[in-house]
Order: C-alpha cells, then sequence, then structure tokens
C-alpha cells in the first residue's frame, strides 16, 4: 500500500518524525521527498526574496517501516516549512517475479570540498544489473546559493555499493543524500547507468539512448544528475528529463540555460529504467503538452489523463527554468490531489512571475493480474504521440 502525507516543521525545528498509519516492510518498501531534485517544497507560506541551499533542503534518517525523520540543517531559517513525502510499497505477492525488494536506505555524506562518495553495498543484492538507485531527500549547508552542491549523480556497482558524485562549491560545505536501492524482479526490463554530458543549452533536446525496448507507457525513469564544475546559477542546475515517446529506448534532456550560462563544463545525466508489461505510468511534460506549459507562481494544478481514485501511485519529476539566481524557484514539489483524482498539485516556495518547464511521471507498480484495475477509455496518443491502441490500467 502507498502512503504519502506532509510534514511540517515549526519556525525553530530542524526535524521531524513521520510515523505511518499502516507500517510496512523495510524489505519492500521505502520513504521519499515527492519533489524535483528531492529537496523539501519549502516556505508554507511562500518567500518574496531569495532562499538559500540550507533553508531548502532535508534528508531522510531513522527509517524502520513504521516511521521516518526529516532533518533540515541547523542553519535553516527559521520559518515554517512544509514537505510532503511518499512511502514506495511493493505488495505484489510474487516480488521474485513481479515485484521488486527495498534493499535498504543508507546516507551519503559529502564532507567540505570532496566531490565523491561509496554507499557500501547494500544488503541482500542478488543482482546488481537489477537494481536501481534511488535519490530520496538532499540537504547542504551552503548558507549561499550554490544549489549545484547539491546535484548528485547515481550509479550502482557490481559489488552492490553506490556511487555518489557531485560538483562541489568553491566554499566547500557538506551534502547529505538519502539512497534507496530497489532490486526488481525476473520479469522486469532494467537498464542501469544510462549517462550523458551535454552541452547544449537554450531549451534544446540532446539524447540519451539505452533504456530498452519497452513502451514508456510501461517503463518509469528514474533520473539523477551532476552540474559541470562552478555552475550554480538556477538554468544550470535544473534539468528536464523526459522519455522521447515514439523511441522506446531514447530519453531526452535538456536545461533552459542561454548559450552563454551552460555549457558550463558540461552536465552529466544519469538516468535508470524499470519496465514491466503491467507497470503503468502516465508521462507528461510541458514541453509536449501545450496545455501544461510552464509553470508559474506559487503553486499549479495539472491535469492528469488517467482517473487515480482509489489507485496507489507514486511520482517523480524534473523541472528546468531560465536565467538568473531567484531561489528557490526550480525546486517544486507535488502531490496528487486528495479531493480530485485526475489533478495532481505542485507548489514551491517562492512567489514568482518567472517560468519553468516541468515533466511528469505518475507510477502505478504492477498487480497481481492483469484486469484487475479500472480502464482508462483515452487511447494511448493521451500518453505518448505517435502510439495507437487502447490503455488498460491493471
Amino acid at each position: 500500500m502507498i502512503q504519502s502525507g506532509s510534514v511540517s516543521f515549526g519556525a525553530s525545528s530542524t526535524s521531524s518524525t513521520v510515523t505511518l498509519a499502516t507500517p510496512v516492510s523495510t524489505t519492500r518498501a521505502f520513504p521519499r521527498l515527492a519533489n524535483v531534485q528531492h529537496a523539501g517544497s519549502g516556505r508554507t507560506a511562500a518567500s518574496t526574496s531569495r532562499l538559500n541551499n540550507d533553508d531548502m533542503g532535508a534528508h531522510i534518517s531513522g527509517w524502520d517501516g513504521s516511521s521516518f525523520t526529516l532533518n533540515r540543517v541547523s542553519t535553516a531559517e527559521s520559518v515554517d516549512h512544509t514537505y510532503y513525502w511518499e512511502v514506495w510499497c511493493d505488495d505484489n505477492p510474487f516480488p521474485a517475479l513481479d515485484g521488486w525488494y527495498s534493499r535498504g536506505v543508507k546516507l551519503a555524506l559529502f564532507q567540505g570540498g570532496v566531490s565523491s562518495v561509496t554507499i557500501p553495498a547494500f544488503d541482500g543484492v542478488n543482482d546488481w544489473e537489477n537494481c536501481i538507485p534511488v535519490p530520496l531527500a538532499v540537504s547542504n549547508e551552503s548558507t549561499a546559493r550554490e544549489w549545484g552542491e547539491a546535484c548528485v549523480s547515481l550509479t550502482m556497482q557490481s559489488d552492490g555499493t553506490v556511487l555518489c558524485e557531485r560538483d562541489p562549491s568553491s566554499t566547500g560545505n557538506r551534502t547529505r543524500m538519502s539512497v534507496a536501492v530497489m532490486e526488481f524482479g525476473a520479469n522486469w526490463t532494467v537498464s542501469n547507468n544510462l549517462s550523458l554530458s551535454f552541452t547544449v543549452a537554450g531549451g534544446v533536446d540532446s539524447e540519451l539512448t539505452g533504456a530498452g525496448a519497452g513502451e514508456w507507457a510501461n517503463k518509469l525513469l528514474i533520473p539523477t544528475s551532476r552540474v559541470g564544475s562552478g555552475v550554480h546559477r538556477i538554468d544550470g542546475v535544473s534539468f528536464l528529463v523526459r522519455p522521447k515517446l515514439t523511441v522506446p529506448g531514447t530519453i531526452l534532456v535538456s536545461t533552459e540555460s542561454s548559450a552563454t550560462a551552460v555549457p558550463v563544463n558540461s552536465p552529466t545525466l544519469v538516468c535508470h529504467t524499470a519496465s514491466h508489461p503491467r507497470l503503468m505510468v502516465e508521462h507528461q511534460d510541458s514541453k509536449r503538452y501545450s496545455g501544461l506549459r510552464e509553470l508559474t507562481g506559487l503553486g499549479h494544478d495539472v491535469d492528469l489523463f488517467g482517473d487515480y481514485e482509489g489507485r496507489d501511485v507514486v511520482t517523480m519529476a524534473t523541472a528546468a527554468v531560465p536565467g538568473n539566481l531567484t531561489y528557490p524557484r526550480h525546486l517544486w514539489s507535488q502531490r496528487m490531489s486528495l479531493t480530485r483524482p485526475s489533478v495532481m498539485e505542485q507548489i514551491r516556495s517562492r512567489t514568482s512571475t518567472d517560468k519553468s518547464d516541468h515533466s511528469l511521471q505518475i507510477i502505478e507498480f504492477p498487480h497481481t493480474e492483469i484486469g484487475t484495475g479500472k480502464a482508462i477509455t483515452q487511447t494511448a496518443t493521451a500518453f505518448s504521440i505517435g502510439m495507437t491502441g487502447t490503455v488498460r490500467v491493471i
């Protein structure tokens, strides 16, 4: 059972514990912040001025299947902040075939000017090639606007360890990222460690291939990224990552930076995909669907193609924003609406008329049998241009 909610920090608190309504097994579940770049959505009341790294992020500790704790940086501003969270959980009765296992939640700690950290081997990994590292939450101690320090790429390694890489700023601040590893059953197709360093700016797409033959309607995408050296402008640390829906094996990435801001030392994207014939994923992005074009302001509702009433779904998102240092307008948080089953609500902590492009995934893990869920009457063209046929949610 998927569980989700929000946690509010008091004006002077730096940690808050979430207790689940229904405990779950740590071998089949993990918590994460539901947002862009794994940071908090930020202030409960929006800011009209810039916020710093230490004001925005949080990392996860103490996960035991019943509760977890979100931890902010001790120097964070003393203002109420609200974070949305999800617990990704697999309850498929045949996890070795059609489900997945959580191999644990661990913390990557980057000291000072350190650029790479290896998380020790995750317990229980049977086949690293069927594993995906998942970023859960991140915090950074910078009292300036240097979000590039908190952009961390994750690479699964053959010994069950995870390589975490970032570019530290000249001031060298500590970053903490919470990471889980998912190991998928035999009926899944996994492509991990797909890597691309790109130099094209101005919203132009670069292509990353190798994501496998499965259709995107049955494939999830876990993106991670690190920036080039010395890049901390918003446009240089935010990337729009989305599938090329007409080509199953191709991922698109773009940055809204100007040609003079990036290509600064080539940012690097490291992506992981997993597909299953009964996995259902709705992919949306504001470049493809003009009705979803460019988020502005503080909050935004996204009309979804599917009806998600009563269904267990989780989310994933990326965003790209143009120019300047008006932090933290590049950090959005999202949740499924509690009252409108075909709407996702998004929020950020900075009021601004500046726009941002975004991509979304609404993910429903495989159920026991085909046909156990409700049908979606739209054709697959509602999910991906160039596909035909009827989509059925199972």
